[in-house]
C-alpha cells in the first residue's frame, strides 16, 4: 500500500467535507461552519506559505523538510499537535463525561 495516497490532500478534503456534512444541522449549522472555517484556515496557511516562505513551498512541504533538518523539533511538534487534538477531543466530550 502506498501511504502517500492515504495522507494526500484529496483524503484530507474528503475528511473535511465529511466533518461539515455530518455536523450540518447542529447548532443552527454553526458546527459545520466551524469545520469549514478550520478547513479554509488550513488552505489559507498553505497558500500563504507557498507565496511567502523562503523556499516558496506549502507549509506541508516546509514541515516535511524540517524532519530532515531538525528531527527532534519535528517530533516534538507532532507530539504537541497530537496532544492538542486529544485535548480538543476531550473538550468536545466534556458534557458527556
Amino acid at each position: 500500500m502506498n501511504w502517500k495516497y492515504l495522507f494526500s490532500w484529496p483524503s484530507l478534503a474528503i475528511e473535511a467535507a465529511l466533518l461539515c456534512v455530518i455536523t450540518w444541522p447542529w447548532a443552527g449549522h454553526w458546527v459545520s461552519i466551524f469545520w469549514a472555517i478550520i478547513t479554509l484556515a488550513v488552505l489559507l496557511g498553505e497558500l500563504l506559505n507557498y507565496l511567502f516562505s523562503p523556499k516558496k513551498q506549502t507549509v506541508s512541504n516546509n514541515i516535511q523538510d524540517e524532519l530532515k533538518e531538525d528531527p527532534w523539533r519535528f517530533w516534538l511538534m507532532q507530539a504537541v499537535w497530537i496532544g492538542f487534538a486529544l485535548t480538543l477531543f476531550g473538550h468536545f466530550c466534556l458534557k458527556g463525561m
